[in-house]
Parts: C-alpha cells; sequence; structure tokens
C-alpha cells in the first residue's frame, strides 16, 4: 500500500496521553495495519491503544478497499463514536462497517436522537443560521423555511440575501452562486435590519441594513435585530443554532455572545453546533446551559439536511452479530 505515515502535523499523541492519565493507553504512531497488529499482540487484558490520525492518509479519504480489509481484521467489533466526521466516505468511516459487526457509539446515538427532533420539533421553532458556507447552508433554508416558525439567517450568509433584495454590501462576503430570490418572499425567512459594519477608515458603525455604502464591511447583526431575535428566543420551544452572527475572526464575536446567552437562559429546548460556533461563546460561563451540543459541524448540517448520513448507512449494511 506503500508509505503509511500521516503527512500532517496534527496529531493524537496529546489524546493519547490524556487517556493515560485515566486508564492503560499506549500510543502507535504509525497507520501500517502491519505495525498497528504488533502492538495489539502486546496488549495485557484491560488496556487499550490509541492510533494515529488516518484523516490525511489517501487510503482513508479514498475509502481504499483493501486498507479497510486490513484495518477490519485488526478487530472482532467496529463501534462508530465519530458523528462528527461521519459525513464523509472514509475508510474508517463506510469501509469498516463492511467487514465487521459494527455499532454506533453511545454519543454517536445521542446526536442523531437531538438533531432528529428538528424533523418533528416542538411549537413554536426557531431555526438561527449564521457563519459561512452559504452552498452548504443554503438547502437547509430552503428545508426548515418549511418547518420552522422562523427562521433566522445572520453572519456572512444574510449578506447574499441582502444583495439579492438589491442592497449595497460594499466589501462584505457574499456567495454569486446562489439563488435566492425563492426565498425572499418567504415570511418567515427574518434578516437582519440593522448592521455592524467597518468603514473605509475601519471604524466600527451601525447602519440599517439598506444604507451600507460600497466603503463598507458587513461585520456583525446590529444590536436591534439581536433585540428582536431576544424576544423571538424566550417565546420558542425548540431552537436549533448553527454559525455565528459576526466575523469573530476579526473580533466581532459581541452578539454571537448575546445570543448563546438569550439561548443558554431560554425556556427552550436547544440544539446548537458548528466548531466556530462552540470556539465563539468558550470560556463566556454558559456552556453547559444548552440542552444538547452537537460534536458536529458539516455534519450536524448534512444530517439536518438528508436526515441520514453516510456513517449512519453504513452501520445499517454492517455484517450479522456473530459473537
Amino acid at each position: 500500500m506503500g508509505h503509511m505515515e500521516p503527512a500532517f502535523s496534527s496529531t493524537l499523541k496529546p489524546v493519547s496521553d490524556h487517556y493515560r492519565g485515566l486508564f492503560p493507553a499506549s500510543f502507535v504512531g504509525s497507520c501500517d495495519p502491519e505495525d498497528i497488529r504488533f502492538d495489539i499482540e502486546k496488549l495485557k487484558d484491560g488496556n487499550m491503544i490509541v492510533l494515529e490520525n488516518l484523516r490525511s492518509l489517501p487510503f482513508e479519504k479514498e475509502n481504499d478497499e483493501e486498507y479497510a480489509r486490513a484495518l477490519a481484521s485488526l478487530g472482532d467489533a467496529y463501534v462508530n463514536e465519530a458523528f462528527s466526521v461521519s459525513h464523509r466516505e472514509h475508510a474508517s468511516i463506510v469501509g469498516l462497517p463492511r467487514h465487521l459487526p459494527s455499532f454506533a457509539g453511545m454519543r454517536f446515538e445521542r446526536e442523531t436522537e437531538e438533531l432528529a427532533v428538528a424533523f418533528d420539533p416542538g411549537k413554536p421553532f426557531l431555526f438561527v443560521l449564521g457563519g459561512l458556507k452559504f452552498k452548504t447552508k443554503a438547502p437547509l433554508i430552503e428545508k426548515f423555511v418549511e418547518k420552522a416558525d422562523a427562521v433566522f439567517v445572520g453572519g456572512a450568509l444574510a449578506n447574499s440575501f441582502f444583495k439579492q433584495k438589491g442592497f449595497e454590501v460594499g466589501k462584505s462576503a457574499t456567495d454569486e452562486g446562489v439563488d435566492l430570490k425563492g426565498l425572499l418572499h418567504k415570511e418567515n425567512l427574518i434578516l437582519p435590519f440593522d448592521v455592524v459594519v467597518e468603514n473605509k477608515e475601519g471604524d466600527r458603525e451601525i447602519k440599517k441594513a439598506e444604507e451600507v455604502s460600497s466603503c463598507d464591511s458587513i461585520v456583525d447583526v446590529g444590536p436591534l435585530s439581536m433585540e428582536e431575535l431576544s424576544k423571538k428566543i424566550k417565546r420558542a420551544a425548540f431552537i436549533v443554532w448553527n454559525g455565528p452572527m459576526g466575523n469573530i475572526e476579526k473580533g466581532y464575536d459581541h452578539q454571537t455572545k448575546i445570543l448563546a446567552e438569550a439561548i443558554a437562559t431560554s425556556d427552550a429546548h436547544s440544539v446548537i453546533g458548528g466548531g466556530d460556533t462552540i470556539s465563539s461563546i468558550e470560556g463566556v460561563g454558559f456552556e453547559g446551559e444548552f440542552s444538547f451540543v452537537s460534536t458536529g459541524g458539516g455534519a450536524m448540517l448534512d444530517f439536518l439536511i438528508h436526515e441520514t448520513l453516510p456513517g449512519i448507512e453504513a452501520l445499517k449494511d454492517s455484517p450479522d452479530i456473530s459473537f
């Protein structure tokens, strides 16, 4: 199969070191099944090994059948506890389950159960979307504008809506390749009516959405829009939130934190997810107040759109349990 050392600097060794403080664990720095087999043969009862990250291997990303078989030969059963990457058709996600009795892990099961509530939610149901990746999130808006009582779109996603409404968006990030005109007439689709911009001098201003100039860059949702959204949050029974409201990489996380606090302190059953969403609210003191925090970013979005994932379907097709 060729060279099987991972070609990247992100290693799982710190994870292994953490586990070693909880129970006997050793780290295997190779991704070659024969090297792994040698370490398995040395294991004592009750011990475990942590393998190096497979993510960058071509065999992993290409779902190589030979590599999947080789990995499967190392064990008696397979448990997928990696919901966050189960939207990828990789060898360790969809290849392995074809060759071993396979199961969903406890966290994996809870992910699907919590996210599936969005398909038959309590009412009023509020869906909040922000961030970037419009081509990924546009199908989500199209689907849930038919299911939710209100869909609030903030972050850079809102800029594309502003542009199709004929508003000036200046230097703001937009997606030119998505047609949103079919969504603009939806009464339950809510866009910010005020925004925070950086002007040509680099100063921060609050403007109405329709008053942005060609020299401005929209960097956050405005305070009045967040105030109105907070009122909807108080009335909601179920809330799904994915994506920050502002350009958090440039420090515009103020309205995102207000949003997080409003959801966390509401009476609604709340499900949130997305890497940028989680990182933007770390350390603010109410992370544990949400009903459920998904480990998935892309996986969360794909599951909400398709109501399944490649990793889920692979588990359904695994061999019968034989032990």
